[in-house]
């Protein structure tokens, strides 16, 4: 008897720890941004962006962008229609293309959803990813630098940028357009505002 009472004590006690294992952990995610994905250290350079990020962008998870991370989504912008990897030029030239003449509410919502993606990649630790959105995200820094003038910044921006791009295959046309563009004064017609928005409100130390 005295095994049998061991026995379903045990068995008592094992119910009751999995219970409490597994309602906390479900509580909890309901709690957690989509965006959060795994359980990796997020820097907190991206910590500060998630308040502001949560209030813009959702996730489609019926779309999967890479193994468990789902389509981001900031309002008419979805980062699947404007994946850099589906075409067959650098990430320079996709941005270039792209990137170059959104207005300032559209560059917001396009750099929403890749910021939401990049934090979704470091919580998964999805080194791959990561390096493949530098540049993008480098040259949508660049654009909002460019916004508020910052020409200590643009050329900041500028210099990592090429460098990142080394191992990009950028073309020699591309590198020629960027270097246009960097030195190039902002279009009228594009509704561009100096005030960058709140993602982008960190600045670099100065150069001396």
């Amino acid at each position: 008897m005295s095994n049998i009472k061991m026995l379903l004590q045990a068995a008592t006690c094992f119910l009751l720890l999995s219970t409490t294992a597994f309602a906390v952990p479900i509580e909890k995610r309901e709690n957690i941004p989509c965006m959060i994905r795994g359980d990796r250290d997020i820097p907190e350079r991206l910590q500060t962006d998630i308040p502001f990020l949560v209030e813009s962008v959702t996730c489609d998870e019926n779309i999967m962008l890479d193994h468990d991370i789902p389509d981001m989504i900031s309002h008419d912008v979805r980062f699947s229609e404007i994946d850099f990897r589906v075409e067959k030029v650098s990430a320079l030239g996709y941005s270039l293309t792209h990137f170059s003449k959104l207005s300032n509410d559209q560059l917001k919502k396009t750099a929403d959803v890749y910021r939401a993606l990049e934090i979704a990649a470091t919580s998964t630790g999805n080194e791959r990813l990561l390096d493949a959105l530098k540049i993008p995200l480098l040259f949508m820094e660049l654009q909002f630098a460019r916004i508020g003038g910052n020409n200590l910044e643009i050329i900041g921006i500028r210099d990592k940028l090429l460098k990142v791009s080394t191992s990009d295959h950028m073309t020699i046309q591309e590198r020629e357009k960027f270097e246009r563009l960097v030195y190039s004064p902002l279009r009228d017609e594009f509704d561009f505002v100096v005030q960058a928005p709140h993602i982008h409100h960190r600045r670099r130390r100065r150069l001396a």
